[in-house]
């Protein structure tokens, strides 16, 4: 068995220097308690903060034109979803359920939304080129391209408007001979089935006295008959005043349409003539750039030509400087 060490006694000094190190390691500790409890309190503010919505945080402010280009194409296309209701309340081919009421309250708001439009976008062209000057050439070309997509879409919209009415106007053509055919068929047919009363006439003795002749008169029409025919009458000069009507107003609304396509039409030809410029330009930089590069070949041709020159002219250098350099 191992015997145990017994512990060795310590020495005076030695207990001096650890009580002098105990005595002496308060007045380096720091008190930092007040330091964490602020930092935690600011920790759990920042934690209950709610957070800030995605995307508004670095998103820059949106120019004035950037405001009404989505306007112009929010509204052109509420336009283009009345334009399809109009389409189908068009196509409808019904000689007593004809909807002319709603027709032509959608025909008149379609026909307002397009002359608004039509203005927004020239206001649209205006900022346009108000911003131009300041703005640099890829903003400048961008404010085009949404320009020009938007006349596109415009123009497109106006262009399928027009080609509803012209379907709305056959459409009460065609029903308007359609319910000429109807009346005049029904017209004949009440006059070949009005009864007649057969009427026997006694001429008396003789040779026509043993003949008894029959006539077929025409019955006069009976009163209540003839108030039909009055009752009918208001009733066709009623209708076909309101088809005269409907017509006129896809007239006169045809009408602006053409005159808001000239306008588009003008617009467009501005267009036209800048990229007309454009291509110009465009010719103009490749015809220099061709140019040049014959050019660099010219010159590429001049220098392959002179290699042999430059080789002797770097000949005849290099002895004159050996030359030079054994003579010193």
């Amino acid at each position: 068995m191992r015997r145990r060490r017994a512990p060795l006694p310590s020495s005076p000094s030695r207990t001096q220097s650890v009580y002098d190190m105990t005595l002496a390691a308060p007045s380096s500790i720091r008190d930092r308690t007040q330091e964490f409890s602020a930092i935690l309190q600011s920790a759990r503010a920042s934690h209950n903060k709610p957070p800030a919505p995605l995307g508004t945080a670095h998103v820059p402010p949106r120019s004035d034109f950037t405001r009404l280009a989505a306007q112009v194409g929010k509204d052109i296309q509420q336009t283009s979803v009345k334009l399809a209701k109009l389409t189908k309340l068009a196509q409808r081919r019904s000689l007593f359920d004809d909807p002319t009421a709603e027709i032509q309250e959608l025909t008149y708001i379609i026909k307002q939304d397009i002359q608004a439009l039509n203005s927004k976008l020239t206001d649209l062209q205006r900022l346009r080129d108000a911003t131009r000057r300041s703005a640099n050439k890829q903003a400048g070309d961008h404010s085009e391209n949404v320009v020009h997509s938007l006349k596109g879409r415009l123009g497109a919209t106006a262009e399928g408007f027009k080609k509803v009415l012209k379907m709305r106007t056959d459409s009460l053509a065609a029903q308007q001979d359609r319910r000429s055919h109807f009346m005049s068929t029904q017209t004949n047919t009440s006059m070949f089935s009005t009864p007649a009363t057969s009427v026997a006439l006694d001429l008396g003795q003789g040779s026509l006295g043993s003949t008894a002749t029959s006539f077929q008169p025409v019955q006069p029409p009976a009163p209540g008959g003839r108030h039909t025919a009055l009752v009918t009458a208001p009733r066709e000069s009623t209708y076909h005043q309101a088809r005269a009507d409907a017509v006129r107003q896809v007239e006169s609304t045809i009408v602006e349409l053409g005159q808001i396509f000239n306008q588009l039409a003008t617009m467009v030809s501005e267009q036209g003539e800048l990229v007309e410029r454009i291509d110009a330009n465009v010719d103009d930089t490749v015809t220099h750039m061709n140019a040049g590069q014959n050019q660099l070949m010219i010159y590429y041709n001049s220098i392959a030509g002179n290699r042999a020159l430059i080789l002797k002219v770097f000949a005849v250098l290099l002895v004159f400087l050996v030359v030079w350099t054994v003579i010193l």
